[in-house]
């Protein structure tokens, strides 16, 4: 009897332990979102798309492709109101049903869309950053960022809630340990070194980060597992779960959110620094910190393995990456600004990107280069506005429209 009974607790006080996590979740996407936020998006049931390999793991979530699109509207589970957000939505889950598969003109076609969730053990923070998530990438276009192009349909506050997303073929931690291969080669051999094609990547993310900030968003957590690049090789930001926006500035252009937040190898001083309030510029140091990585394609900070080593060298002490590997020189001043210990002597990521813009002229183009046209890239999107068309949103602001065959 006794241990029917402390079963019984157990069972109890777990079961208010998840009910107040819930809620505790809930509030969260309540402060950052709001209440009654519409998430005008087209909608599936997860037995609708037919999920391909697993692409990707994080802390809470799991990417898979989506190989193909199968609609189950007349489904006997779906509730009335499912049915009704499914016909909301019908020509863009027909277009992206239509879509799903990429022509490749050689070999099997390849799938456009991944599907993120939970993992099986997932939990209501998880929940929460998927939420967060949708609500950012629903309302952002920037083509260095990730599109979402559908949610799961019913109640978003659920375990079993998803994203739709455009599907990229590696991430930024990949393509370093690619680029740092080429680069021997490039040594061993004689070939061209691949230095304009990071200060580009580089430069297009810099572009991401600075529209975001324009948004009054902070992304609070950059880095190369949270970058990655599609099919044409444009890189993009596809992780927003800890983005925040920044309303009600302190005195001093500061905002109070949550310290401790992103990853420590990559995290600005101030974020880590409990009851500082921070801003945008936190970014600008985490940009500094991976743009290091890409020039010198070595892992920052490799050497410290324990927090409390870190901790007191970066920190406290102001210890950075090794400048003497980075070339060209301009960008060591521009380094040394970015990663500053005091926020308020950082640049803003449109002065980063202005610099960026003017190194990868002249190592890749020369004083007459062509930066335009060279780091211009497309992605087709559907635009009800213009059914039976598909919209070619180019980087450059421009657009052209191609029959939707």
């Amino acid at each position: 009897m006794r241990r029917t009974r402390r079963g019984s607790h157990e069972a109890v006080t777990l079961s208010k332990r998840k009910v107040w996590n819930k809620a505790m979740a809930i509030e969260r996407v309540r402060q950052v979102v709001g209440t009654g936020t519409p998430l005008d998006l087209a909608a599936f049931d997860k037995k609708e798309l037919l999920l391909g390999k697993i692409l990707g793991r994080g802390s809470f979530s799991v990417v898979e492709e989506i190989t193909s699109i199968c609609f189950l509207a007349n489904s006997s589970s779906f509730t009335s109101q499912h049915r009704k957000e499914l016909r909301l939505k019908e020509e863009e889950r027909n277009f992206l049903a239509q879509h799903c598969l990429r022509s490749s003109g050689h070999g099997r076609p390849s799938p456009r869309y991944a599907l993120k969730r939970l993992q099986t053990n997932g939990d209501w923070n998880g929940v929460a950053d998927l939420v967060i998530e949708s609500h950012f990438l629903r309302r952002l276009q920037h083509p260095n960022l990730i599109k979402i192009r559908a949610v799961a349909v019913g109640d978003t506050f659920h375990l079993d809630f998803f994203l739709v997303l455009d599907r990229l073929y590696c991430t930024l931690q990949t393509k370093l340990r690619q680029w740092k291969r080429d680069e021997r080669n490039w040594w061993n051999c004689r070939r061209t070194s691949n230095m304009g094609e990071r200060l580009i990547a580089a430069y297009h993310l810099g572009s991401a980060l600075q529209y975001l900030h324009e948004q009054r968003i902070c992304h609070r957590d950059i880095k190369p597992e949270n970058c990655g690049f599609d099919i044409r090789g444009d890189i993009k930001i596809f992780d927003l779960g800890l983005a925040r926006e920044m309303r009600n500035p302190n005195a001093d252009g500061t905002y109070n959110l949550s310290h401790m937040t992103g990853t420590l190898r990559f995290m600005a001083p101030e974020v880590f620094q409990e009851g500082k309030s921070y801003n945008e510029l936190c970014d600008v140091y985490s940009f500094a910190i991976l743009l290091w990585q890409m020039i010198v394609l070595e892992q920052p900070f490799r050497h410290m393995n324990d927090e409390q080593t870190f901790v007191k060298i970066v920190f406290e002490k102001h210890g950075r990456p090794d400048l003497t590997k980075v070339h060209p020189p301009r960008c060591q001043a521009l380094l040394k600004k970015a990663w500053h210990a005091v926020p308020s002597e950082r640049p803003s990521m449109s002065e980063v990107c202005s610099d960026l813009r003017r190194m990868t002229m002249e190592i890749e183009f020369g004083e007459s280069g062509d930066f335009e046209t060279a780091s211009r890239r497309s992605t087709f999107i559907y635009d009800e506005t213009e059914s039976g068309y598909i919209m070619e949103n180019l980087s450059d602001g421009s657009s052209k429209k191609s029959a939707n065959k």
